[in-house]
C-alpha cells in the first residue's frame, strides 16, 4: 500500500466544497439491488443500488461519477471522489487486497498482482479481499452514490458475490508464503472467527451485489449500497472491506481482478464515491 494522499478533513471540505451536512432521510430498512434485475419491494424503485422509496422524490440525486459539472471551486466532477492507487485519484495509500486459499491455508497473497475467486470441484478454494481507507471523509457525510470499479484478469462463466468482511485483517505483502491475512488467520496469530472469511461473523450472511463478470480486460463496476458506505464513513473502526466469492462451484475455473500491486496502475482497483454538494 503507497503513502497516503489528501487525507484531512480540511482537504476534503476543499474537494467537496462544503462542510454542511444534513441529516440522514432514509431510515428504514434498505435492500440491495440491480436496475432491471432484482425485484424492489411494492412501492419502492431501484436507485444506485438500492430499493429506495420513491415517494420521497430521491432527496440525494445521481451525479454522473465520469463527468457532469465540477463541484465548485474544484476540479472534482459531480462531486465524486477517486479512492485508490491510480492515476488521478484524490485519496491514495488507501488500498488493501488479497486472496486466501483454502489450498494454502498459511500462505499469504498480499504483494499479488492478481486477486480471485476459484474453486476445485464442489468447494470454493479462494476469495478475494480489498478494503479502502475512507477516513478522510467528515463523519456526518452525505453520500449519494458509491462504485467499486476492478479490472478482470480471468474470467469463468458464473456470478459473484460481495459481502461485508465482519473482522479487521492485514493485507500482507508476500506472494504465496506463510504470512496474514490467510485462510486461517486473518491478522499474525489471530484467527478468523469462520475459516476462510466465513459466515456469519468473519462475514455477512447476505451479499450485497451479486454480479456476471465481463471478459479479462473488461472493468466491472460494482454498486454499493449507500448507507454501508456511510457507516463505514460515520465508524471507521467497522470497515473491513469486502469479499468477493464465486456464487457456485463446480468447476476450477477461476475469476480474478487486477489488485492494487498491479504494475500497471490504470488497472488498478478504485473505489468512486460520489458525495452531497450545495
Amino acid at each position: 500500500m503507497a503513502s497516503r494522499g489528501v487525507t484531512s478533513a480540511v482537504a476534503f471540505c476543499a474537494l467537496a466544497a462544503s462542510c454542511r451536512f444534513e441529516p440522514p432521510e432514509y431510515g428504514e430498512t434498505h435492500f440491495a439491488c440491480r436496475a432491471g434485475l432484482d425485484p424492489c419491494p411494492p412501492g419502492m424503485a431501484c436507485v444506485a443500488g438500492e430499493c429506495r422509496p420513491p415517494e420521497n422524490g430521491d432527496a440525494r440525486p445521481i451525479p454522473d461519477l465520469g463527468g457532469g459539472a465540477d463541484v465548485p471551486g474544484t476540479d472534482v466532477p459531480g462531486g465524486a471522489l477517486v479512492f485508490g492507487e491510480v492515476p488521478g485519484a484524490h485519496f491514495s495509500g488507501v488500498t488493501s487486497d488479497t486472496e486466501i486459499k483454502s489450498t494454502s491455508r498459511f500462505a499469504n497473497f498480499g504483494a499479488a498482482g492478481n486477486v480471485g475467486t476459484s474453486a476445485t470441484g464442489a468447494e470454493i478454494d479462494a476469495v478475494a479481499l480489498i478494503r479502502f481507507d475512507i477516513s478522510a471523509i467528515p463523519a456526518g457525510t452525505r453520500v449519494v452514490d458509491a462504485k467499486l470499479e476492478v479490472e478482470v484478469t480471468d474470467h469463468f462463466a458464473g456470478d459473484v458475490q460481495v459481502f461485508r468482511i465482519g473482522e479487521a485483517w492485514d493485507e500482507g505483502n508476500v506472494v504465496g508464503l506463510n504470512g496474514a491475512a490467510n485462510y486461517n488467520n486473518r491478522k499474525p496469530s489471530v484467527p478468523w472467527s469462520n475459516p476462510g472469511v466465513g459466515a456469519p461473523t468473519s462475514r455477512a450472511g447476505t451479499s450485497i451485489a451479486d454480479f456476471v463478470p465481463g471478459p479479462a480486460g473488461a472493468v466491472v463496476t460494482i454498486m454499493l449500497p449507500y448507507t454501508l458506505v456511510e457507516t463505514w464513513i460515520n465508524n471507521p473502526a467497522q470497515n473491513h472491506g469486502l469479499v468477493l466469492v464465486r456464487k457456485t462451484a463446480g468447476s476450477t475455473n477461476r475469476w480474478a481482478f487486477a489488485s492494487s500491486e498491479h504494475m500497471d496502475p490504470a488497472r488498478r482497483p478504485r473505489l468512486n464515491i460520489a458525495v452531497r454538494s450545495p
